[in-house]
């Protein structure tokens, strides 16, 4: 009978570890669709910066195929979309300082700064200063979002 019980509990520590599993690699995908967009929309900097090959070439034609890279904020939109995902299973950190307030204050400046990043793109600078306040201002937004 002892035995059914520590079954049990394994399964169930199994369980919360696939799923933390899953939640990493959903976090992960929003990422790397993050990264995608950067490399997509800042094409010309990289290759200015001699970060492009082939092979690179090659998948992201692939992937501009499937749809995702067609317009400018879908990318953004799914990247964004797994990182909910993500949280959603998430156990929140327990925190004192932290409230439901605070916590919609770094939703509320995440949103903005994910999404009005893209104003440095249509800023008159240099490509590579509007790729780089472009990206730093859309991280930061990214890690509002994720710390909210």
């Amino acid at each position: 009978m002892i035995n059914k019980y520590k079954t049990k509990t394994m399964q169930t520590g199994e369980n919360e570890q696939a799923l933390r599993k899953i939640l990493d690699m959903t976090r992960l995908i929003s990422m790397v669709l993050l990264c995608l967009h950067f490399y997509y929309f800042g094409y010309n900097v990289f290759k200015l910066w001699g970060l492009t090959n082939d092979f690179g070439d090659k998948l992201m034609q692939n992937i501009f195929r499937t749809g995702l890279l067609d317009y400018f904020h879908t990318s953004k939109l799914f990247a964004l979309g797994f990182l909910c995902i993500s949280l959603l299973g998430a156990k929140g950190r327990k925190n004192e300082k932290l409230n439901f307030k605070t916590a919609m204050y770094y939703i509320s400046a995440g949103f903005t700064a994910y999404f009005s990043s893209y104003f440095f793109l249509t800023a008159y600078m240099m490509p590579e200063t509007k790729l780089i306040l472009y990206m730093l201002c859309t991280a930061l937004g990214y890690l509002l979002l994720l710390s909210g």
